[in-house]
């Protein structure tokens, strides 16, 4: 695992927040890469499909429900151990707060199953993933 002085890379994908209404991705967008960013984008762009039944559950029990979730993971890696990742976290954004807790733990199981890169051995990634939500 990483040390206390090992560096610590941040993905804040906020200026490009995918839409819970967009369409799927295609095969090309969830086409695994083997780069930082591109692979951690691809494959936050494969739960996309989850992360609508999440908003269109969460829609039927608030209609014009909207704002921005956004996904936050710490990957590690670990010498004969691979990617270390804490369990995915989501938060409200605070200049768009949905206030749904059902949806945020949706969207959370949802980003349990991410297929995230391994970051280089003795190097912490933090990922920032928002998901604007509207109808």
């Amino acid at each position: 695992a990483p040390t206390a002085d090992a560096p610590t890379l941040t993905y804040d994908f906020a200026g490009e927040a995918l839409r819970a209404d967009a369409a799927p991705p295609t095969a090309a967008d969830a086409a695994p890469t083997t780069s930082g960013k591109a692979a951690i984008r691809a494959a936050f762009r494969a739960i996309q499909p989850a992360v609508r039944a999440c908003y269109q559950a969460a829609l039927a029990r608030t209609p014009g429900l909207t704002g921005t979730l956004t996904v936050q993971v710490r990957l590690e890696g670990a010498a004969g151990v691979g990617i270390v990742a804490d369990e995915p976290e989501v938060h409200d954004d605070p200049a768009a707060p949905i206030g749904d807790a059902t949806l945020a733990a949706c969207v959370g199981a949802a980003a349990a199953s991410l297929e995230l890169p391994m970051p280089a051995e003795d190097v912490a990634v933090v990922v920032h993933y928002p998901y604007q939500l509207a109808p």
